[in-house]
């Protein structure tokens, strides 16, 4: 697919992208300002579903926002609008915003976050195909292959351009024909380690028979951890949901940093959707959240652009892009080892969390468990919770060790 060597104006499949030089010099000549990325995705896929089914796509994607007469717009479009049909969508959508600002991409400073190996999609997805055992499964084993490449660009009407490439790959398995278990694995690079836990992962069959009840020190591994983060932690560092009067605190040897040059994530980005270079941040002071910014979020709330601008569906926010946990080991290890859960409530409705656990080990006696519910307090489970005794591991765009923490079995 050639395009990805090409400028982003040029024709693609059959499709006429959008002329946003065009685009940009009728903003200007409106008196506005204006900041706008595109996203080109090339994928290809192999799921086997009882018959392998094969999918290959190609999509471009845009978003502008725009700044004028101390107001702003945001949109998204995909190729084949017209310019015209654009300029006055911004026009009917304008709104005042006291914090509205266009910034001036930054130099860029790339990360290299390209395997060549990656390059022919259909070929390296056919290839881990057979290595993952999909066309040749066995009754008890489902997954999935994904491989794709991404090119990001940024242009605004300060006359900067910035872009750059990403290749991902994605592996995943999972039992089937009553058989249990999933694993997953994602990466920038062939040679990433982590891909290896997806291909040589094994679904187990049935269940435990131990049931246990009541509070419990619990170390949830990292693939349960992970899924915890994300849904429990993660939001609070979301600039829409943080509360400077909330004061979410963590056990204060803990710390949350967010990693967007991690060189093995297909999350990973050298430069925000607002153009500004990347850099570590460290989510926590003195135990206390804090969140993630982009510009006009940094100025609303008063604190330091993160310069994590990012889009989501047609609006403009800020987003971690890589979060790691780090802190202190438990002195303690936990006797009840959860590997996986299935789901976890919505932490915002009230300070009771409950987590259903699918596979569960009683560390004790090497007993497997029966699938369970675990109830533990948001703000006990953030203010004690310490390191386990596995080793980080990256599950999306998580990265974290085992978390123990004190829990209710019901």
């Amino acid at each position: 697919m050639g395009y990805f060597e090409y400028s982003i104006y040029a024709t693609l499949e059959g499709y006429r992208l959008i002329d946003l030089d065009l685009l940009l010099t009728k903003i200007k000549e409106s008196g506005g300002e204006c900041v706008i990325y595109a996203e080109e995705v090339e994928k290809y896929s192999l799921v086997w579903r009882g018959q392998l089914i094969p999918s290959y796509q190609t999509n471009t994607e845009y978003f502008v926002k725009v700044v004028k007469w101390g107001g702003s717009v945001e949109l998204t479009f995909n190729e084949g609008v017209n310019v015209h049909n654009i300029l006055d969508e911004i026009e009917k959508r304008y709104s005042p915003d006291p914090y509205a600002e266009v910034v001036k991409p930054d130099p860029l400073d790339k990360i290299d976050l390209r395997d060549p190996k990656l390059d022919d999609v259909v070929k390296a997805g056919t290839e881990l195909g057979i290595e993952m055992g999909l066309t040749d499964p066995t009754g008890n084993m489902t997954g999935e292959v994904e491989v794709g490449r991404k090119r990001r660009v940024v242009k605004s009407t300060n006359d900067k351009e910035v872009s750059e490439v990403i290749t991902v790959v994605k592996l995943r398995k999972w039992g089937w024909n009553n058989y249990g278990g999933v694993e997953e694995a994602s990466s920038t690079r062939l040679d990433d380690p982590s891909l290896g836990r997806v291909i040589d992962f094994t679904p187990y069959r049935g269940g435990g028979s131990e049931r246990v009840s009541g509070e419990r020190l619990v170390e949830f591994g990292p693939k349960a951890a992970s899924q915890i983060v994300k849904r429990i932690i993660l939001p609070l560092t979301y600039p829409e949901l943080w509360d400077s009067n909330s004061h979410i605190v963590l056990n204060q040897s803990m710390e949350l940093y967010d990693q967007p040059r991690d060189p093995f994530s297909p999350h990973s980005r050298s430069f925000d959707d607002e153009g500004l270079r990347t850099s570590t941040s460290l989510l926590t002071k003195d135990g206390e959240l804090r969140p993630v910014t982009n510009a006009r979020w940094s100025k609303r709330l008063g604190l330091l652009n993160t310069k994590s601008a990012t889009w989501i569906d047609s609006r403009l926010t800020a987003r971690p892009t890589n979060v790691e946990i780090r802190g202190d080991k438990a002195e303690m290890e936990g006797d009840i080892f959860v590997e996986e859960v299935e789901d976890i409530t919505d932490y915002t409705l009230s300070d009771i969390v409950l987590i259903s656990v699918v596979r569960a080990y009683l560390k004790s006696e090497g007993k497997t468990l029966k699938p369970t519910i675990i109830r533990l307090s948001l703000k006990d489970f953030l203010q004690n919770m310490k390191l386990g005794t596995k080793a980080p591991q990256r599950y999306g765009n998580i990265k974290t060790p085992s978390l123990i923490s004190r829990a209710t079995l019901l």
